[in-house]
């Protein structure tokens, strides 16, 4: 007799208790014995095998250690995937500390080259600005005149052309009234005989420059000529044997057939800061 019966009439013409169910096929109806049915089914009609009551208890305990068996392996997979996933969620969190941490040192690194970026900028402006503001000539000529003001021979940068504030040439000082502060000078160019009487405002001596930055845009003489042109230094003066010093720049507009800017070497007493009024080309 199995604790599941089907429903049936008792011996004294009724039914019998329980919940009736239909089996998986849904052609028998199963009756789920009630507590009663179970009491009577223990103490009077015994173990079916012929073990008697003793048989019945020992098999409702084998049930009910079955039961919990499964019970327990039931909350230890459920314990383990609990921790499993508790190992999952630590790792992303880790992870995504990690990641904000790697963020972070990355948004700090661009704002970096960000800030370089604008003083390397900002000081390219305030140089720019500098040469623009630089004072007229005879307010200048402290850093290009040798020491006890202009002497007869000193070279000279002057500006014939008042209306092209870009043409200078190179000559020579013949006398200085220092009085009126008008300059005599001869042009520097050997096939040229001329003299100039010029004031000191379109006159600047040369030979007392010597610090200059790769970079820096100045004006210099273009080799075997006696004109002045715009340059950049690309290399810092350097002295050579004799005690005189030279200076490694671009002239402007100087590029070969194949648009490439070769090395010009200029005697540094032959170069002078941008003129007052010059127009400065970007390259």
């Amino acid at each position: 007799m199995s604790l599941a019966v089907k429903r049936r009439r008792r011996d004294d013409g009724t039914i019998e208790e329980g919940i009736p169910v239909k089996t998986a096929d849904g052609k028998e109806v199963l009756v789920i014995p009630t507590i009663h049915e179970l009491e009577d089914f223990v103490t009077s009609t015994g173990d079916p095998k012929g073990g008697g009551e003793d048989a019945a208890w020992e098999e409702i305990a084998r049930l009910r250690r079955d039961c919990k068996q499964i019970s327990n392996e039931k909350v230890d997979v459920a314990q383990q995937t609990y921790n499993k996933v508790e190992r999952i969620v630590k790792r992303l969190e880790e992870d995504m500390t990690s990641l904000e941490a790697l963020l972070k040192v990355s948004i700090n690194s661009i704002a970096r080259q960000r800030f370089e970026v604008a003083v390397v900028e900002l000081t390219e402006m305030f140089r720019i600005a500098f040469v623009l503001s630089s004072p007229l000539p005879n307010q200048e000529q402290g850093e290009f005149q040798v020491a006890g003001g202009a002497k007869p021979n000193d070279l000279a940068a002057i500006q014939v052309n008042t209306n092209n504030p870009n043409d200078w040439i190179l000559a020579k000082v013949i006398t200085h009234d220092s009085e009126t502060g008008m300059f005599k000078l001869s042009d520097e160019d050997t096939e040229s005989n001329k003299i100039f009487h010029l004031p000191e405002s379109q006159v600047v001596i040369l030979g007392g420059l010597e610090r200059l930055s790769k970079g820096d845009i100045i004006y210099a003489v273009y080799p075997d000529t006696t004109s002045f042109y715009q340059a950049t230094v690309v290399q810092v003066p350097r002295k050579v044997s004799g005690g005189s010093s030279f200076v490694t720049v671009h002239f402007i507009d100087d590029g070969d057939e194949h648009g490439i800017t070769h090395d010009k070497a200029v005697l540094m007493k032959h170069v002078m800061r941008v003129p007052y009024g010059a127009t400065i080309v970007n390259t």
